[in-house]
């Protein structure tokens, strides 16, 4: 039940190999002993020499540094003793990292040059100083070789910013050219790390030119704030209140102004092992002096709001834009609100006004953009057209026959030329034309045209003409026509010889014809014939097929316009001839005649009675 143990560490001393260990057996009560040996083989494992150390310290969140040793050899791996790590570190002085261990901060594998530790100095890491020894174990005999060295070390540093920033002046741009207090400002707290010195850094991220800006003469870049000013062509960065400042007249490459918008990071840094602290992100804007063109949307028409217009230039910052503007013609005055500027593109204080026909200049002698950005002494000058209002006159007025373009309607063909606009209105024009208030109708302007009218009497053409805002002028004249042609009869009225043997009454009889003559009372209107009696015998008046272009038959009125009872003169008791002259009218006072011939002749012979008894009385002579 005896155990026995030796130092292999005394061993060591003697070197690696094999060794015979004797030991003798004694029995306390006789004395009697008994001797044995056993073999003992002390491998020879020497730490492997470190072949590179990529960084010896870090700072948290920055780039992780690497111990690597030489290849340990088949049969062999290689561990990583912890020395020594600091209080709150996921690793502590004992550990062993077994090759291809991985956590968030430690790594081992093998690599090209042999086994390596990585320490991957994260934002998770404890800061403080790590030591490490590289041990070596033989894969067979589980041996390990002590501790050769009194270890490697690596210190990984602070780099959390001293103190929260904080602003005492906060404005994130200003115009080109205006005063230069307004800058940026940073405060930093004391250092963390006693006895550690720290300095504020000021780095260009990016500076993204404004448009129409000059290039500039820097790119990105680290500017520290030493006790003396830095000083750049375009900026400034101070040590008293810890400062960026844009210069008031920054150019670039070419000379030419410089804005934009810079994009910056301030920090602190460790000036013993460049530790950074976690940058604080600033923006920091020159904003470009207004300008542009000015301009109007005329010319316009009559009666038509305009509005004026600025186009900004490159470089010029946001809108809405403030803007001081006089009118030089017709008045010199300010349009806008209650100040000397007002807003463009504003819907409740846009510029729009109505103005009188003629030219109107306006200036624009100041501008301001969003930012505040103001440009004076200004002198863009634009001038407005402003058309005046159509107008036209019409042709005199005309009469117009119903002939002149045919017969047997009650139309005519009226010819005249389109009135053409006088006053140079704007365009688009449309004339019109309407008669008697009819639809109007599209016409050409100066352009000669023919009408053809409809019905006896005046009508009215009336002309009107209409711009481009819909101002118009109106003008009218009279077509008067005048109905020429005469109503017909439409049907033949030959003479008629009457005789006694076929009826009629003897030429020298009473009452010959019932027929009076009156040119002031019709004998009938319309188409219904009056029968009448020539020497006994009946006839009608020949109107029942009366017509007429304009008149309708039944309003055709018929007189008797005249009798004459012995035409030819020659009358007597056995002949006579008569002559009745019909007239009719239409409304319009066109007349036709007919006339009819009535010879009257008696052929009827004489007559001899004889009496049967003749007595005479004689009387005595």
């Amino acid at each position: 039940g005896l155990t026995f143990s030796f130092d292999p560490n005394a061993i060591m001393e003697t070197g690696p190999g094999m060794y015979t260990l004797t030991y003798t057996y004694t029995n306390p009560n006789t004395n009697c002993t008994n001797s044995d040996e056993v073999e003992i083989e002390v491998f020879d494992m020497p730490t492997p020499p470190v072949t590179d150390m990529a960084m010896d310290e870090g700072c948290v969140g920055q780039t992780a540094g690497t111990i690597s040793v030489n290849d340990p050899g088949a049969g062999f791996l290689i561990y990583w003793e912890v020395l020594e790590a600091p209080a709150g570190a996921t690793i502590m002085a004992g550990d062993l990292l077994a090759p291809n261990t991985s956590d968030s901060h430690y790594r081992t594998n093998l690599g090209n040059n042999g086994e390596i530790l990585r320490i991957k100095s994260d934002n998770g890491v404890t800061p403080g100083l790590y030591r490490f020894c590289p041990i070596k174990q033989d894969v067979a005999t589980g041996c390990f070789s002590g501790p050769s060295i009194e270890g490697i070390s690596f210190e990984i540093y602070m780099n959390e910013p001293p103190a929260a920033f904080t602003e005492t002046l906060f404005d994130d741009g200003h115009c080109y050219g205006e005063p230069d207090n307004l800058s940026r400002r940073v405060q930093v707290g004391p250092p963390t790390l006693p006895g550690v010195n720290e300095e504020v850094v000021w780095r260009i991220v990016s500076f993204t030119p404004g448009t129409g800006s000059d290039t500039p003469n820097f790119g990105s870049g680290e500017y520290t704030m030493a006790d003396n000013t830095t000083t750049d062509a375009e900026f400034e960065i101070k040590n008293d209140g810890r400062s960026f400042r844009p210069v008031q007249y920054a150019t670039g490459m070419n000379g030419n102004p410089l804005y934009g918008t810079y994009e910056l990071e301030v920090f602190v840094r460790n000036t013993e092992v460049a530790c950074e602290g976690q940058p604080y992100t600033v923006f920091k804007t020159i904003y470009g002096l207004p300008s542009g063109t000015f301009d109007n949307t005329g010319p316009v028409c009559a009666n038509e709001i305009v509005f004026l217009t600025y186009t900004p230039d490159q470089g010029t910052g946001p809108g809405p834009y403030m803007v001081k503007v006089t009118e030089l013609a017709n008045g010199n005055y300010t349009y806008g609100g209650p100040g000397p500027f007002w807003t463009f593109n504003d819907p409740n204080n846009q510029f729009s006004a109505t103005l009188p026909p003629g030219m109107h200049t306006f200036t624009l002698t100041a501008i301001k953009d969003a930012n505040g950005c103001e440009t004076t002494g200004l002198n863009l000058t634009t001038t407005i057209e402003i058309a005046p209002e159509p107008a036209i006159e019409c042709p005199g007025n005309l009469e117009i026959s119903t002939s002149n373009n045919g017969e047997d309607d009650c139309t005519a063909d009226g010819m005249w030329t389109h009135p053409t606009e006088l006053n140079g209105a704007c365009e688009p024009q449309t004339l019109t034309l309407s008669i008697d208030g009819g639809d109007p109708v599209v016409v050409n302007q100066g352009e000669a045209t023919t009408q053809t009218i409809t019905g006896v009497g005046d009508h009215t053409i009336t002309y009107l003409i209409t711009d481009d805002n819909n101002n118009t002028d109106e003008c009218s004249f009279t077509v008067t026509v005048v109905d020429d042609e005469k109503p017909k009869y439409n049907q033949g009225t030959p003479d008629q010889d009457l005789y006694t043997e076929d009826g009629a009454d003897c030429p020298n009889a009473d009452g010959i014809i019932s027929l009076t003559a009156d040119q002031n009372i019709p004998l009938t209107v319309g188409t219904t014939p009056v029968t009448y009696y020539v020497a006994g015998l009946p006839f009608q008046t020949p109107n029942d097929q009366v017509t007429d272009n304009c008149t309708a038959p039944e309003d055709i009125e018929m007189y008797v316009w005249s009798i004459d009872t012995d035409y030819d003169g020659l009358a007597t008791d056995y002949y006579r001839q008569i002559r009745v002259i019909f007239r009719i009218y239409d409304e319009n006072g066109n007349h036709r005649n007919r006339d009819i011939i009535y010879t009257i002749r008696d052929n009827t012979p004489p007559v001899i009675e004889c009496v049967e008894t003749f007595t005479l009385d004689f009387n005595g002579e």
